[in-house]
């Protein structure tokens, strides 16, 4: 990647996708996202590896830089299992619905925004629910965020097939590739939504 570049493009308000192929990649990401964050603003990064194993995947400066992050309290860390299949189900309304409640508490705070990367391959252990996560995606790019909300959603290119992929990007305006974010100028796929 670009040594945050592609940040240079990306804007408050953006919803983005990243499609990685190694765990570096989507780590980086995080990092590049916390260099990019205001004083104001706090970075969730919704994974599911909690027990921090997830950092043995990076080089000693993307470790260092995260740990550094949730230290300074800049960077929370939330499990995304049971985040996004709540008594077991995924419910798009809920979803969206309960991002907002965040987003107010985190104002609360006193802050100003909310910036989400959001790793969403569990999904590919749950493929019932795969169209639903799709759903909510679409809804989440036509709608668009709510004020003060930004994200980044990630997906393991190792655990989806081809197919999966291009409907995955097809609901995606903004896609970060190879560490630039390229902004595709299509009609945001409604086949989910």
């Amino acid at each position: 990647m670009n040594d945050g570049i592609w940040t240079e493009a990306y804007r408050r308000g953006d919803h983005a996708i990243q499609v990685y192929s190694c765990d570096k990649e989507r780590l980086r990401t995080v990092c590049d996202i916390l260099e990019w964050i205001d004083r104001d603003e706090i970075l969730i990064y919704i994974v599911d590896d909690l027990g921090l194993d997830f950092l043995n995947h990076g080089d000693s400066s993307i470790v260092r830089r995260i740990k550094e992050g949730i230290a300074q309290g800049r960077l929370r860390l939330m499990s995304a299992t049971p985040f996004y299949l709540e008594n077991g189900a995924f419910n798009l309304e809920v979803r969206i619905a309960e991002w907002k409640n965040i987003l107010n508490e985190i104002q609360d705070e006193g802050y100003k925004g909310l910036v989400v990367v959001g790793d969403l391959s569990w999904s590919a252990n749950n493929p019932g629910l795969f169209s639903e996560v799709l759903r909510y995606e679409a809804a989440l790019s036509i709608a668009g965020l709510p004020k003060g909300f930004t994200a980044v959603c990630q997906y393991d290119s190792r655990l989806f097939s081809q197919k999966e992929i291009d409907y995955i990007e097809s609901v995606h305006e903004l896609q970060l590739k190879e560490g630039n974010l390229q902004r595709n100028f299509w009609l945001v796929s409604k086949r989910y939504y």
